[in-house]
């Protein structure tokens, strides 16, 4: 009887170091090439517009790409849809570190002019070639806040 209990518990330890073997060989792509995605929902107010948007972060170790989603609103309450990608690279600078926008991918459906973009958002999301300070900070174990002019912008699990 008391061989048999050591072979069940012996078993049992065994399994439960496989499962956590899988389970952490599993996360340690994802770790070690340090990508999140994160997002989060926006809105942005002017005396002109409001913008109401999905914004997502897929950061990996030097680049990513940023989405927004949603649609912008003038003073007489008409939509215009939003729906871009932009593509950036990460920079160490000596001020920090910087999103450098590659690439903006306006999607077929989207209907917002430049102009009224560029009333709400950052250089960064209108046109290429724009710079966005950024800032990481580990907020817990698995979690990225990303902060953008020092304040709380994304959490990142």
């Amino acid at each position: 009887m008391k061989k048999k209990n050591k072979v069940v518990i012996s078993a049992v330890v065994a399994v439960f170091l496989i499962i956590a073997v899988v389970v952490y060989f599993y996360q340690l792509p994802s770790r070690r090439n340090n990508t999140f995605v994160c997002s989060a929902r926006v809105v942005i107010k002017n005396e002109d517009y409001t913008l109401y948007t999905l914004l997502s972060f897929h950061l990996g170790r030097s680049e990513g790409v940023a989405a927004l989603s949603g649609y912008m609103e003038d003073g007489q309450h008409r939509e215009t849809m939003i729906n871009r990608y932009i593509h950036f690279t990460e920079l160490e600078r000596d001020e920090g570190k910087q999103l450098h926008s590659d690439r903006i991918v306006p999607a077929s459906n989207e209907n917002v002019s430049t102009t009224a973009l560029a009333a709400v958002l950052p250089d960064f999301f209108v046109e290429k070639g724009y710079l966005l300070n950024l800032q990481r900070t580990w907020a817990g174990e698995n979690s990225l806040m990303i902060l953008v002019a020092g304040f709380p912008a994304i959490l990142c699990d």
